[in-house]
């Protein structure tokens, strides 16, 4: 006849892959935590969704409209807009798209982000071009 407590594992004993699996889980869970807090903290860029509401608008009313639009945008970002070193700002890109993208990317690094914050969020809440061409006032 066996002992009853020859029957009965000892929890006591635990295995090395025990100790790696609650190890990796702990550190997955510290990780994530860490990841979370970082993106909490990383302040949004306005200009993404500024440029994301043009191309929204441009997809539910004539496109042309609104490459008019950034056309006369740029012209006026080229206009009044300069760099600290007082450079004018240039842009480039022909595509309706690429023009808002690289317009706000450089005034980004040209204005002050309390001005650029409140360009960008006139920009994002236009639903026409005439909304948004009361934006160009806050260029500086």
């Amino acid at each position: 006849m066996t002992s009853p407590g020859s029957s009965v594992p000892d929890l006591r004993k635990r295995q090395p892959l025990f100790y790696v699996i609650i190890g990796a889980a702990l550190l997955l869970l510290v990780g994530g935590g860490v990841l979370a807090i970082i993106s909490l903290n990383t302040p949004k860029d306005l200009g993404l969704d500024a440029c994301a509401q043009v191309e929204r608008q441009a997809e539910l009313s004539p496109p042309e409209v609104w490459d008019d639009f950034m056309d006369r945008f740029a012209s006026e970002v080229n206009a009044r807009v300069t760099t600290a070193q007082n450079e004018a700002i240039t842009i480039t890109a022909d595509k309706r798209g690429a023009k808002c993208h690289e317009a706000l990317r450089k005034l980004k690094k040209a204005m002050k982000p309390e001005a650029y914050d409140a360009l960008a969020t006139c920009l994002a809440e236009a639903t026409n071009p005439r909304q948004g061409t009361r934006c160009f006032g806050l260029l500086k």
